[in-house]
């Protein structure tokens, strides 16, 4: 059920996020802008006053509508204001500025936690909707109304395909294996692929637009953007890793894995102007640099257990997420003609994410595989008539002197238990990473693969 408190708000926001971009064009940006920041700051009203885990997780899936809806009409009013010369600048700077509040989150988070409740993380949220509201209403500018027909059909259709994606991807992660479940979903996925090429080629104006693949740095941009917002969710699994293996507060946890935020208020901007200036394959390549180098010393870490190698993580992690997002987005966004551009912006938002939901999906079910596996491990010589399987559970993942207390088993027990814990929560650590590690040294190559001239052509026709 943790994972789903992440997962349904991405899986959310990425199914939708084409549809609200779509209705967005048809009934104006303003309108979709003011009305998502509306519909979250409700749900996280909601989500604070949550009185179960499922309460909770449906507060979260209408946070997801809410981000769906703004998102792409937030970039959309950007790109529509700013003439090209100065996009890079202009996303750099309202990336710089959410990064300052992404910076602060994770220290006012452990501060709201240890010292208020779990619950005002949410309603902390609300007095900036207000404030967004009113701002947004009185200050966003209106234009004209695209004149089309929205694809319902195909809109379905894109949502359940990204729904056999997950839940393939959830079954297979959380199975422990390849069971026939799980191989219902790909067949499922492709059958449902097919019924949407078949339909959008009898739609004139298809709600899944192929042709955006076309476009060279298109391609580029949502490949990488998928890769890189994989590996942004893991800071999620670093704080567990951090509060239950190494004993941190919140409030320590919140202030180190600031330092991978904290550098995006720094690089969101300078890597915008690095894109307007030159390229934006510099500030691109920057980051993956970065960000593999980063992954290189978080698996040092798992084997030296020096902190300094894991502070020295965190700070290039943010670095080269912040260096890559800006221009990958004005890239990507750039280079599609403006009739589809709010279409393009819709399936850029997708795949980012849908990078996410995988991300939470994959790395959970490496956090859950690892560590049940040694539970399984352990628990074969504690379970008896007098201890059952529930209570050696309870003790291995919430380990706590009252738990310690009201358990029947002994204090070596619980001392075996507690290490197996711990030495697991490393074991996941250093697969998360490793994990993480593939996928940005895979799409780094990719890079390089695509921009020689004859592996673009020949990508590019494969599309056509």
């Amino acid at each position: 059920m943790t994972s789903w408190v992440v997962n349904s708000y991405y899986f959310t926001t990425a199914a939708l996020v084409i549809a609200t971009g779509r209705l967005a064009d048809i009934m104006g940006y303003r309108l979709f802008y003011c009305l998502g920041i509306i519909i979250f700051a409700l749900s996280a009203l909601s989500a604070g006053c949550a009185a179960n885990g499922y309460m909770l997780i449906a507060s979260r899936v209408g946070q997801g509508v809410g981000a769906a809806m703004i998102w792409p009409s937030a970039i959309s009013i950007i790109l529509r204001v700013f003439p090209p010369s100065e996009r890079g600048k202009a996303i750099g700077m309202s990336s710089g500025i959410s990064s300052l509040f992404i910076s602060l989150g994770p220290f006012v988070a452990g501060f709201i936690i240890q010292f208020i409740s779990w619950r005002w993380v949410f309603f902390i949220s609300i007095p900036f909707a207000i404030f967004g509201v009113g701002i947004g209403f009185f200050s966003i500018p209106s234009y004209e109304h695209a004149k089309e027909r929205f694809d319902l059909r195909g809109c379905i259709l894109l949502i359940l395909s990204i729904a056999l994606l997950v839940g393939g991807v959830m079954e297979f992660s959380h199975a422990r294996g390849i069971g026939k479940i799980a191989l219902v979903y790909p067949l499922l996925f492709v059958l449902i692929g097919c019924l949407m090429v078949w339909h959008n080629q009898r739609t004139p104006v298809p709600f899944f637009d192929f042709s955006l693949f076309r476009y060279p740095q298109f391609i580029l941009g949502i490949v990488i953007i998928f890769c890189v917002q994989f590996v942004v969710v893991n800071p999620v699994f670093w704080s567990l890793f951090l509060q239950k293996a190494l004993k941190l507060s919140a409030i320590e946890t919140g202030l180190l894995t600031m330092l991978s935020t904290l550098p995006a208020l720094i690089f969101a901007p300078t890597s915008g102007y690095l894109a307007d200036k030159y390229k934006a394959e510099t500030p691109i390549s920057m980051g993956f640099v970065s960000i593999i180098g980063a992954y290189s010393f978080l698996l040092l870490f798992g084997h030296f257990n020096m902190m300094w190698l894991l502070i020295i993580g965190f700070i290039l992690h943010g670095s080269g997420i912040s260096l890559i997002f800006t221009p990958t987005n004005t890239s990507a966004l750039g280079s599609v003609p403006v009739n589809q551009r709010a279409v393009a912006t819709g399936v850029y938002n997708t795949m980012r994410f849908l990078g996410a939901t995988i991300g939470v999906t994959l790395l959970g079910g490496i956090n859950t595989t690892v560590k049940g596996n040694e539970l399984d491990h352990l628990s074969k010589s504690m379970v008896s008539h007098l201890v059952t399987k529930q209570q050696v559970e309870k003790v291995f993942y919430q380990y706590s002197p009252s738990v310690r207390n009201a358990s029947p088993l002994s204090d070596g027990q619980h001392l075996v238990l507690r290490k197996g814990y711990i030495e697991s929560s490393y074991r996941a650590f250093q697969f998360e990473n490793g994990l993480c590690l593939l996928i940005s040294c895979s799409a780094f190559g990719f890079c390089f693969y695509y921009l020689s001239s004859s592996s673009r052509r020949r990508l590019e026709n494969s599309f056509v």
